[in-house]
C-alpha cells in the first residue's frame, strides 16, 4: 500500500502537491519580463499563464479545495500568487509608472487577478472557454486596464 510512505491520505495529497509543484517552477520564468513592446511584454505573460494552467489547472483546483484545512498548501498558493503578482509589476513597470496611484492599484489588482489560476479556471472550466478565447480576453481585458491614464 502507498500508505506505508504517507502518514495518512492528506500527507500523500500534500506530497502530490509538493512534487507537482517542483516540476512546473520553471514554466513560472517568462523570458524577457518587462522588455520590449507592450504587444510582446503582454503575449509573453498571457502565454505563461496559459502555459502554467495547462500543466497544473486540475492540481490547482484540488490544491484549491485542501488550502482551508492545510497551512503548507495554503503557503503554496500565496507564494505562486504573490510571484504572480511580482511578474505583473516587472511586466508593466512603465504603464504603471504613468498612471496615479488610484489607477496603477485598481489596475494592478484587476490584471493580478485576470491572471491568477483561479481566474483562468473560471474562464476555461466555467465559461467554457477555450485557451485561445482566453487568451484573446486576457489580452483585450489587460491592453485595456493598461491604457486607464492614456
Amino acid at each position: 500500500s502507498v500508505y506505508r510512505y504517507f502518514e495518512d491520505r492528506d500527507d500523500l495529497v500534500r506530497a502530490i502537491i509538493a512534487h507537482k509543484q517542483l516540476k512546473i517552477l520553471p514554466l513560472f520564468h517568462i523570458e524577457n519580463i518587462g522588455k520590449g513592446d507592450l504587444d510582446s511584454r503582454l503575449s509573453r505573460l498571457v502565454d505563461s499563464r496559459l502555459r502554467v494552467y495547462e500543466a497544473v489547472g486540475a492540481t490547482a483546483r484540488a490544491m484549491a479545495i485542501k488550502a482551508s484545512s492545510d497551512p503548507v498548501i495554503h503557503e503554496q498558493i500565496q507564494f505562486r500568487k504573490s510571484v504572480f503578482r511580482e511578474q505583473v509589476e516587472n511586466n508593466f513597470r512603465q504603464e504603471f509608472g504613468r498612471m496615479t496611484s488610484p489607477q496603477r492599484n485598481n489596475s494592478l489588482n484587476a490584471i493580478d487577478a485576470l491572471t491568477q489560476l483561479d481566474a483562468l479556471d473560471r474562464f476555461h472550466v466555467d465559461l467554457q472557454l477555450s485557451l485561445n478565447e482566453t487568451r484573446e480576453l486576457l489580452i483585450a481585458s489587460i491592453q485595456a486596464l493598461l491604457t486607464i491614464a492614456s
